[in-house]
């Protein structure tokens, strides 16, 4: 492909961040929860790769620290995951990091439980599944 001079300004990339890619129902096995308040990661297993994540769910993260939550062997979540990520040097897509926006389920060996909030984003998400488009008729 020849890019003319006129359209170079087109090709250039002002930044290397990439927008969020969001996974609505990922399932994380938590290997490592952070039990201790403060901003440390958490470390699980995605797509059968081990992670790590922040875990900006307060309501969630809250429910651990007071111990309304526990984890076993096997624990997993489902959640709201953001992956974060860049254009490297090569131009090719690296992730930068993971984090956790709302828990929807926890539990353990295959049996989740829905957490309050992930009763709330299922509510929220119907709300806006069930929104119509004023525009998508005007052809």
């Amino acid at each position: 492909m020849i890019v003319k001079r006129t359209d170079f300004k087109r090709f250039i990339l002002h930044s290397n961040v990439l927008p969020v890619q969001i996974e609505d129902e990922a399932v994380i096995e938590i290997i490592s929860p952070v039990l201790k308040a403060g901003k440390h990661k958490w470390k699980g297993v995605y797509q059968g790769e081990s992670i790590s994540f922040s875990m900006n769910d307060k309501d969630f993260k809250n429910d651990v620290l007071t111990e309304k939550i526990s984890f076993t062997h096997g624990a997993s979540i489902k959640c709201v995951l953001h992956i974060h990520r860049k254009l490297d040097e090569i131009g090719e897509v690296a992730i930068t990091g993971y984090s956790v926006e709302t828990v929807i389920e926890n539990g353990h060996e295959g049996i989740l439980l829905e957490t309050a909030q992930g009763k709330n984003h299922r509510h929220q998400k119907a709300l806006r599944n069930g929104q119509q488009d004023m525009f998508a008729n005007l052809d």
